[in-house]
């Protein structure tokens, strides 16, 4: 009998964790593809260009100034491209992954989880990276980013560190005990599409109900309903074909015929139809395999009491 040295021992649990999470968590690109254009494909899957461009205001991609309202307030995405003053132009790779993964800012405190690091916590290094890279490729553009106008007690940014400490895990979301393609859908739902931070409901404190994964949310981020997407056949997705999901993360067609509006029509416009035909049909294959959770979504009412207001603070 021998006892490996804590070295050694070390080194094999990191190589075994590395085998088990690399093929999940780090997209395999073409032969010879650079590390800017598999930058650009992940940046269209992780939503940043709809996010970080205002596109009301015709303003330049990523410059910043998207509204995103919430029940607390509206929040403004801020300039990331590579400008020095207003953007990320002297993040280093660390800046940006503890920003991505973690959640904090270079220069110390928290960004508010409307940010979807809460999901991209479970992003690979290389994934990130790569992101950056194309960013840094971007023109930088000096637009100067809007102050958030959100109400008290939310925006006291004191707050999120319990916040945090009540609900946010930093350890990754792990997928490896799927099979391949569900396990990359999972990846694409889950982490890098973050689809449960709009889909998603949740409690008065803005965090995620994360045992009705995908069962619909109020609260959009414009303000409207965002639907149930759990394969529940009542009130979700459950009556879809594959072939029918399939199509419509491609067109925007829904089976009855009609064409989605708002923002996602925006995310399949910028995002979902310009992935591989791979992934697409590994997103179908895993929202059709999730719980399903039978959940109405509705509009909240208007003019209600301080009351009924406070109850419906919660989805």
């Amino acid at each position: 009998m021998f006892v490996l040295a804590p070295s050694i021992l070390s080194l094999l649990i990191f190589l075994i964790a590395f085998s088990a999470s690399s093929k999940l968590f780090s997209f395999d690109g073409a032969p010879g593809e650079s590390q800017v254009s598999r930058g650009l494909y992940l940046a269209k899957v992780a939503g940043c260009i709809s996010c970080h461009t205002d596109t009301v205001n015709n303003s330049n991609i990523l410059g910043g100034g998207r509204e995103i309202k919430s029940p607390y307030g509206s929040f403004f995405s801020p300039n990331i491209t590579p400008d020095l003053k207003n953007g990320i132009g002297n993040w280093t790779n660390k800046d940006f992954i503890k920003a991505v993964r973690y959640g904090i800012r270079p220069k110390g405190g928290f960004y508010y989880p409307v940010f979807p690091y809460t999901s991209y916590k479970s992003m690979s290094d290389r994934d990130i990276l790569d992101i950056k890279s194309w960013i840094e490729a971007q023109k930088p553009l000096s637009e100067p980013n809007k102050p958030h106008q959100i109400s008290f007690p939310a925006s006291w940014r004191n707050m999120l560190g319990p916040w945090r400490w009540l609900f946010f895990d930093e350890e990754s979301t792990r997928f490896d005990f799927l099979p391949d393609n569900l396990a990359r859908g999972a990846y694409l739902v889950e982490a890098l599409g973050h689809c449960g931070e709009c889909h998603t409901p949740r409690n008065m404190f803005g965090a995620q109900k994360s045992k009705k994964l995908l069962a619909g949310s109020r609260y959009g981020p414009s303000g409207n309903l965002m639907p149930n997407i759990s394969p529940d056949k009542i009130t979700g997705i459950g009556k879809w074909t594959e072939s029918e999901l399939v199509f419509f993360l491609k067109t925007g067609l829904k089976p009855n015929g009609d064409y989605v509006n708002n923002e996602m029509a925006e995310i399949i416009q910028n995002s979902l139809q310009h992935l591989s035909d791979y992934d697409i049909r590994s997103i179908s294959s895993y929202l059709n395999r999730i719980k399903p959770f039978y959940n109405n979504v509705r509009v909240r009412p208007k003019n209600m009491s301080i009351e009924q207001t406070i109850e419906n603070w919660w989805d």
